[in-house]
């Protein structure tokens, strides 16, 4: 016997025939992402029609409390969609890349297979939880990492209307303790500078600008002769390293920036641009117009690795037994020298290459304490005090 409902509720009918099971299905439609056909279907135990009606009411009203929406899509096919888009909108290669890797090894594995709308808050702040107290712990930085992309990911289904809402909004990832900054002293940049010229000039000359400019190691390697112009610098590409291929990309922004390093830095490219073309001619070849400063081809056209630049700087710590510092120190050397010398926060998050100047702030914000405390202590000085005999009438005044 066959109840058939109208206005899309779906049919009621017992199956088989005689023993009290009665099943309901109702079709959804075309899934707007995977193009399947969605049902929804349930089964009562009921002696009559009439009760499985009953039951059936029952379950309806529950639905319209709780209705069922969006796509059946799972986490695994949102993941791919999300790198196809993270690439259409011109996101950095290495972007890219990281979160693809991220995805293969560490997320389809747990979630590939999950659908969204069985995704919750609750099991994300489990599996957040499980990698902090596994055996081999993973830190909070990186277990944030994967909750970037997870995030990233369903905001973006949102916004196509996979899912409803971004349930990783309301998940609790940890939380990463600000590490106090350790700033190299003069000397010991003065120490590396020389060391790294031991192994190469160049290296010692990435040690000078990065420390003069504040440029991050990628940008060290992707700067061009044509880039210094006048008495300034334009930085407006990066270099990356993906697998085993060096690409040339634009800055972290995406934005060009102009750096007016001090005098003795031209000095200091204008012999290195010489010595590059006289090693050149001797082996019969010409520098090429494009190309790169810290190079160590003859022609200078194939960029530095940025990861032997770091791996350098690292031997030259640590033979110096300077470990405390490393190549990123010499951006946080140039941004607290900057700030302790007066130029304000904007200015120096422009020579920086910072998106926003809020991040220059928190992340040197010791930096500016210092200043404001020798701005107070400068200004003490130029403060009248009250003599000793003004400070005991005011102490009687206050006893009366």
């Amino acid at each position: 016997m066959t109840s058939r409902k109208s206005n899309g509720t779906g049919s009621l009918r017992e199956r088989p025939k005689g023993s009290g099971n009665w099943q309901w299905q109702i079709r959804l439609g075309k899934d707007p992402v995977t193009g399947d056909e969605r049902r929804i279907s349930k089964t009562f135990k009921a002696k009559t029609r009439s009760a499985a009606d009953k039951q059936l009411r029952a379950f309806l009203a529950e639905m319209e409390e709780n209705p069922v929406e969006g796509s059946s899509a799972t986490m695994g096919l949102l993941f791919d969609e999300w790198l196809v888009q993270m690439h259409s909108l011109g996101r950095s290669p290495h972007t890219i890349y990281t979160s693809r890797r991220i995805i293969e090894n560490v997320l389809k594995p747990v979630f590939g297979d999950v659908r969204l709308h069985d995704l919750s808050a609750r099991s994300l702040d489990k599996w957040y939880a499980s990698l902090r107290t596994q055996s081999k712990p993973l830190s909070a930085a990186s277990v944030r990492r994967y909750h970037a992309i997870i995030s990233s990911a369903l905001s973006q289904a949102v916004k196509w209307e996979w899912i409803p809402e971004n349930v990783a909004a309301k998940a609790s990832p940890p939380v990463v303790k600000q590490s106090t900054l350790i700033i190299p002293t003069m000397a010991e940049i003065g120490q590396l500078a020389e060391k790294m010229s031991d192994y190469h000039p160049a290296y010692g000359i990435a040690v000078i600008l990065a420390t003069a400019t504040g440029m991050r190691r990628g940008e060290l390697c992707g700067l061009r002769w044509s880039d210094i112009k006048g008495d300034g610098i334009v930085v407006r590409s990066s270099v990356v390293r993906l697998e085993k291929e060096t690409v040339v990309k634009s800055t972290k922004t995406g934005r060009e920036r102009w750096v007016s390093p001090a005098p003795q830095v031209f000095e200091l490219l204008n012999w290195w641009h010489e010595d590059r073309m006289e090693q050149a001619a001797l082996l019969n070849t010409k520098i090429d117009p494009e190309g790169f400063v810290l190079s160590h081809f003859p022609d200078q056209s194939v960029p530095q690795n940025p990861d032997s630049l770091t791996a350098t700087f690292s031997r030259a710590a640590k033979e110096l037994d300077l470990t405390h510092v490393h190549l990123h120190s010499l951006r946080h050397y140039a941004a607290t020298e900057l700030l302790a010398g007066g130029v304000d926060v904007k200015n120096t998050a422009s020579m920086l290459g910072h998106a926003n100047p809020r991040m220059t702030l928190e992340t040197y914000a010791h930096s500016t304490n210092d200043r404001q405390r020798h701005a107070g202590s400068v200004l003490g000085m130029a403060v009248p005090t009250l003599s000793g005999r003004e400070r005991k009438r005011t102490s009687n005044v206050s006893k009366k």
